[in-house]
């Protein structure tokens, strides 16, 4: 598919990161070419930098579902400047992150916020944080948009088992890759309320409704690159910023057990058809009733020891210190590979003005 490069765009301007360290920065910029009239954005695009082509072509390939599920969402190019590739995302309007004012607002003026969550938990976005979503004020109603998906449709988190507790936790649910969120953010009174109930219910129901072949094609036009060339990437990276030549040795140890793997765009999309027909079983076995909330894992306390379990400190069991410390390694690894977070964060850093997320304006 054809890419854009930085000569179509002009009023280049860094806003974020470093682009020596090479792992997190962006620009703005407006362009060269027309866009179409749309109320929901401004003229001018955050060129996002991506730390491969694979990330850049998957957060495209979820945008394009996301707008095929939601009728709307990120209008989004992919660029690509001498060997580097970059998100151009049109800068959202009257957008504000996360979702912690909803709770005195009422449901029925708040649009597309659990379905965030439900398309989410189907194309196995693992990065969930409050950064990566947020609320556009347009005609009296306040439009959802999931933000940063290079992240999704992890091979892990789509190849594990998909349960109907799980779809009726959402968005109170927490798993080892994905969590969403507790009662501080969203509260009973709110998740319970009929306009959120019933656009959980439609937006997990349209996802089993719709033909695997429209999220197969989507996935085939956009992604050509995939995640063992990224993997190959972002070791590299890795590898120059690590002195220690056993910590080197235990990570390219590591990289090579993974590279047995089949991460090629076949095997993306079975894992992603396996799990959409598991979803569709789930609606084909259970009544509509058996959808009903869970919050079993609302309450602030209950969640947040549900996190822990997952995420929490490492044992001092010695028996246990040799697996630790891989694993250790394995996540400082994956932080390099994958973190979207500016390290810059001081009270005049640009990380507070410009976020690495599209639609952050809060100029």
């Amino acid at each position: 598919m054809p890419y854009k490069n930085f000569s179509d765009f002009k009023n280049i301007e860094l806003k974020f990161g470093n682009i020596d360290e090479g792992l997190n920065y962006g620009y703005t910029a407006t362009a060269n070419f027309s866009s179409i009239e749309n109320s929901l954005f401004d003229d001018e695009f955050f060129l996002l930098f991506r730390r491969s082509e694979y990330a850049a072509q998957v957060e495209l390939a979820c945008a394009k579902i996301f707008k095929q599920l939601m009728g709307y969402g990120l209008e989004m190019e992919l660029v690509q400047e001498g060997e580097q590739f970059f998100i151009a995302s049109r800068k959202i309007r009257n957008f504000t992150e996360g979702c912690e004012d909803v709770k005195d607002q009422s449901p029925s003026t708040i649009q597309g916020l659990i379905s965030v969550f439900i398309i989410w938990y189907f194309i196995g976005q693992t990065d969930t944080h409050s950064g990566n979503f947020g609320l556009a004020n347009s005609a009296g109603i306040r439009l959802a948009f999931g933000l940063d998906m290079a992240e999704a449709l992890d091979f892990e988190m789509l190849s594990q088992p998909l349960t109907l507790l799980a779809l009726k936790q959402i968005p109170y649910i927490v798993e080892e890759h994905y969590h969403g969120v507790c009662e501080d953010t969203l509260p009973p009174s709110f998740v319970t309320s009929e306009p959120f109930q019933q656009e959980k219910l439609a937006i997990t129901k349209k996802i089993a409704e719709t033909p695997f072949e429209i999220f197969e094609t989507i996935i085939r036009e956009t992604i050509t690159s995939n995640f063992s060339i990224h993997q190959r990437i972002m070791l590299e990276k890795t590898l120059q910023s690590i002195d220690d030549a056993s910590i080197k040795e235990e990570l390219l140890a590591n990289f090579e057990q993974e590279n047995f793997k089949d991460y090629s765009i076949d095997a993306l999309i079975q894992v992603l058809k396996t799990r959409h027909k598991n979803w569709k079983l789930l609606f084909q076995e259970n009544p509509e009733e058996n959808f009903s909330q869970d919050y079993s894992l609302s309450a602030h306390s209950i969640f947040f020891e549900a996190l822990d379990q997952f995420h929490g400190g490492a044992s001092d069991s010695s028996e246990n210190g040799a697996e630790e410390h891989l694993n250790s390694l394995t996540e400082y690894s994956n932080h390099l590979f994958w973190a979207s977070e500016p390290k810059e964060v001081g009270p005049n850093s640009a990380s507070l003005q410009y976020s690495s997320n599209p639609g952050y304006n809060s100029l």
